[in-house]
């Protein structure tokens, strides 16, 4: 099914647990209209007057609810009578009504929240199964649902339920369906939750026996490998709320954050009555009972929450103060290790290796089955859950807007944390670990983190060689931390299952946790400043190759490779790091930063004149070093197809890539030309940006021979016409003159260049005189008003011509270049291919951020469909993964078996698709800079010997 069109049938089905505006319950439109429906029904045989005025009531509310559906972002209606068919198909009119009714004049306003409860069983029961004692994807059709009902995703052909879940997972937190399940399964003794975190697995039997040979994880950033539910925990910690209260500190910093206080004293209350009370007492009784005096404020706090109309903040907290002091005295000492209800209500559930949060859902649920008149209580329940979706709405990725700028929003929410002290710095590197571990067939896992660069001006004032000591340290102490909460996570995880540290093995190899090789993986970030507009970052300020007080591009990068060049010389320097540092990336937005800027980067940590072969052991013994591995984020996003094909080209062409190395994402490669082509009949993107893009083609063809279907003589009229709008004066300008400034950008210094031209300036010339090059070229020179490749560099760092190469064009986009595309597409393949590079694939991720339309046509098979597809001959390398777990709710198994539905959704026979999968899972395995699968034992004895060596070269300088 068309993308566009299943995320409107889940916004609508997925409404009234996720929409901030309904968290005030005079907003909630749907219920307001079926509430007004009803009171109109019940008018009939009344006077005409009050039946008059019922209808008017009606109308009003009819046109709250177009006007919410119109002014909804997400939901990019086609039509109202569409999404209003939507609306009755999951919210049935007749249906409600007659549930009013049963329910009677008290509790109508509240009991839709009943059929909102049903709805979350119907969901559950439609898409979860258990598969080997594990929650499961159900991808076929249930004939009746639990309560003999049409299954409410009975449309099989049009809604697969595998992309029904990719989306739906992305809308709201799916815990909650885990939990439904299980109570609807019957399922809520606590032994059943063993070792279930909240995942759902997406692969069948046949998948399943693949994946247990072992993955790997090639490309995840490590701040966003969280587990969702832990990040909850994080967020309801009553202490860090507590302690800000106390020390005055309390601000909120997102809208749904106001009702983080209701929300714990709620889950706080509503845990211990569920857990405790039987059906005797309802739970304004229990909170009498329990909390005496105060239990009327309490109530009244609770009230507040359910209707959404928050009134006195002061209140708020000092009843908040109050919960936290009590359930103190009750329950005792509090450990930041753990959900606050394991170390309460769920103390003694905490040996079952679950999450606080499935226990508590599905007590409440469940209290719910067995009490369903309970209509206040499923009402704060559903206020619960759209506070806990809101809060994820902002980290987790839908399908709304695409490009890598937008995805920096999630991200940067996502990884942000409660407190900025070591010790929740500590604490979440743990939680990612705790997360990684759950994949239990996960054998080695990269994670990306940015290395430590000096970019104060102080730093610059030492000699090199102690600022070369220090940026070593800092690089050094970055991975301490990770290492050492690597090796808490492991005591914590054998303590849990009663192991003794000889014993770690045991874990992987019976399946209880992944515990897989780890690799650590720099990663530059492209970054583009203010200094590269401004006149104090002219090429003449970087004459002597030492100004470092700026973050001019220039300065940057000198930072950038005096960083990895520090890696490099340590990784030969203490005994098996090499083999934990095993490699180095760029990311961020390509626009901010072109591959030319990274090459120097790239060049500079493969030097033969730092990289070692051997080193010396703890005990004597040689070991080889292994090389460092390079990737590199590129053509995952691009605003024309040229600029995409360019940057992947110019990373494999300039950065020394050998077999092995891998690009991340490259969209652009798998990309369909044609659909791409009628989306983007103009594009419009920076004018230098086209040039180059030209003047990169027009080179591939003069000297790498690639034969294309288009004319020289038009590139080169394109080339020369941007050329002039660019540089105004075009004396001495040609293509090959373009080509060659070209190649120059991609050197590490240009400071000859730089101190050859300034012996052309006169800075005390009248600026302004003339317009060729700089405004104190002194035009009488031998080159005179010609242009030579050493002005051209120049006015790669100069802010005035930085100004000009960001001037916006239009380029229109003509179908019947349709073929040239392909063929340069084709050609870049073909290229890849040979070199033996892979390429990283993030299904999930690709489809959010990328050109891709949608996870169940993913790009992969258009680079190796060998085994497949008959008519398609690609076999270039390729690799699955996850990019950023939290951000887009998946882990790479999930995203492995994503594809392989996507193979069943194209009709492809079982044996081939397994055999194919079999081979992209070790393609994973071989292409990982983690040369070998090290048992949990030999990494726990290797990473202490780090953390010794560590500990020494920082306090001996």
């Amino acid at each position: 099914m068309d993308r566009l069109r299943l995320n409107q049938i889940m916004n609508i089905l997925l409404m009234p647990y996720k929409e901030r505006e309904l968290i005030n319950e005079d907003n909630d439109y749907l219920n307001n209209v079926r509430c007004a429906y009803y009171l109109a029904s019940k008018a009939i045989g009344q006077s005409m007057v009050e039946l008059e005025r019922q209808e008017i009531e009606y109308k009003k509310g009819i046109n709250k609810l177009d006007y919410f559906l119109k002014n909804h972002q997400k939901l990019r209606i086609n039509s109202l009578d569409d999404t209003k068919q939507l609306i009755n198909l999951f919210f049935p009119e007749e249906d409600i009504i007659r549930l009013f009714e049963n329910y009677g004049e008290e509790k109508y306003k509240e009991c839709i929240n009943v059929w909102y409860i049903r709805n979350i069983f119907r969901i559950s029961e439609s898409l979860l199964t258990f598969r080997d004692g594990k929650v499961a994807i159900r991808t076929w059709v249930n004939k009746k649902d639990y309560e003999g009902n049409r299954d409410i995703f009975d449309y099989h052909d049009a809604l697969n339920k595998v992309e029904i879940w990719n989306i739906l997972s992305r809308m709201v937190v799916p815990d909650l369906f885990v939990a439904a399940f299980y109570v609807i399964s019957g399922l809520t003794d606590k032994e059943y939750l063993l070792n279930q975190a909240g995942n759902v697995s997406l692969a069948d039997k046949e998948l399943d026996v693949v994946l247990k040979k072992g993955i790997a994880e090639t490309h995840m950033h490590f701040n966003a490998g969280i587990h969702y539910l832990i990040l909850w925990e994080e967020v309801l910690n009553p202490y860090i709320w507590y302690n800000r209260i106390k020390f005055g500190s309390l601000e909120y910093q997102k809208p749904e954050e106001k009702w983080i206080l209701h929300v714990i004293i709620y889950r706080i209350i509503m845990a211990e009555y569920s857990f405790y009370i039987k059906d005797e007492i309802d739970l304004c009784e229990y909170i009498a009972q329990k909390y005496g005096n105060i239990s009327i404020e309490i109530y009244e706090v609770l009230h507040e929450f359910k209707e959404g109309k928050q009134i006195d903040k002061k209140r708020v907290e000092q009843i908040f103060l109050y919960v936290v002091e009590r359930w103190k005295l009750d329950y005792g000492k509090y450990t930041e290790n753990n959900d606050f209800l394991f170390e309460s209500v769920y103390r003694n559930e905490i040996m079952y290796s679950s999450v606080a949060e499935l226990f508590f859902q599905i007590q409440v649920l469940e209290k719910f089955r067995n009490n369903p008149t309970d209509v206040h209580s499923m009402h704060m329940f559903i206020q619960y859950l759209r506070v806990k979706n809101c809060y994820f709405e902002s980290c987790i990725q839908s399908d709304t807007i695409k490009g890598v700028r937008n995805f920096q929003k999630y991200y940067s929410k996502a990884t942000k944390r409660q407190s900025n002290d070591k010790k929740s710095y500590n604490r979440r590197i743990r939680a990612v670990f705790e997360s990684q571990i759950q994949n239990i067939n996960l054998r080695k896992m990269e994670i990306r983190i940015c290395p430590p660069l000096f970019l104060d001006i102080e730093h610059f004032t030492v000699p090199d060689k102690r600022l070369k000591y220090d940026m070593k340290c800092e690089i050094l102490l970055s991975i301490k931390d990770i290492f050492e909460e690597y090796l808490k996570c492991m005591r914590e995880l054998l303590d849990k299952n009663g192991l003794a540290i000889k014993e770690i093995d045991k874990l992987r190899d019976q399946g209880i946790a992944g515990v897989p090789a780890i690799g650590i993986i720099f990663h530059f970030i492209k970054s583009d400043f203010l200094d590269n507009r401004l006149g104090n970052a002219c090429w003449l300020q970087n004459v002597s190759g030492n100004q470092f007080y700026n973050k001019h591009i220039l300065a940057y990068r000198e930072k950038m490779i005096r960083s990895a060049m520090a890696i490099e010389e340590l990784r030969s320097e203490i005994p098996f790091l090499n083999e934990y540092i095993v490699g180095i990336d760029s990311a961020s937005e390509e626009f901010l930063s072109e591959p030319w800027v990274m090459a120097p980067v790239y060049q500079a940590i493969r030097n033969k004149k730092i990289t070692k072969p051997v080193i010396k052991g703890t005990e004597g013994e040689f070991r080889r070093i292994q090389n460092i591995g390079f990737t590199y984020h590129v053509g995952e996003e691009f605003r024309h197809l040229l600029s995409g094909f360019r940057y992947v080209d110019e990373v494999i062409e300039r950065f020394g890539y050998k077999a092995g190395d891998r690009i991340g994402h490259a969209v652009v490669l798998g990309v369909d030309i044609e659909h791409w082509m009628k989306k983007n009949e103009v594009v419009v993107l920076p004018i230098n940006e086209y040039l180059e893009d030209l003047i990169w083609l027009w080179g591939n063809i003069v000297y790498e021979k690639m034969h294309l279907p288009v004319s020289m003589e038009i590139i080169e009229g394109k080339i020369m016409d941007l050329a002039q709008e660019v540089y105004g004066d075009i004396l001495g300008i040609t293509p090959f003159l373009l080509y060659q400034a070209y190649n120059e950008k991609f050197k590490q210094y240009h400071y000859e260049t730089f101190r050859k031209m300034k012996n052309n300036i006169n800075i005390n010339r009248e600026p302004g005189v003339g317009n060729h090059f700089c405004k104190y070229y002194d035009t009488e020179t031998s080159t005179g008003i010609f242009w030579t490749k050493e002005k051209l560099v120049c006015t790669y760092f100069c802010p005035v011509f930085w100004q000009r190469f960001q001037k916006t064009i239009l380029v229109p986009v003509n179908m019947q270049d349709a073929q040239l595309y392909q063929a340069i597409q084709q050609y870049l393949i073909r290229k890849i291919e040979r070199r033996g590079i892979y390429v990283e694939t993030n299904p999930t991720s690709n489809s959010v951020i990328g050109e891709i339309p949608g996870i169940l046509c993913h790009h992969i098979l258009k680079l190796n469909s060998e085994g497949l597809d008959k008519n398609q001959h690609n076999s270039t390398l390729v690799t699955i993964n996850s990019d950023d777990p939290i951000v887009f709710n998946t882990n790479c198994e999930n995203e492995i078996a994503y594809i392989y539905y996507a193979l069943q959704h194209n009709n492809y026979n079982e044996e081939s698709i397994l055999r194919w999968i079999d081979k992209i899972r070790q393609f994973g395995m071989d292409s990982s800079f983690i040369r070998d699968e090290k048992k949990p034992s030999q990494q726990i004895q290797e990473i202490e010997k780090i953390l010794e060596e560590i500990e020494a070269y920082v306090k001996h300088p």
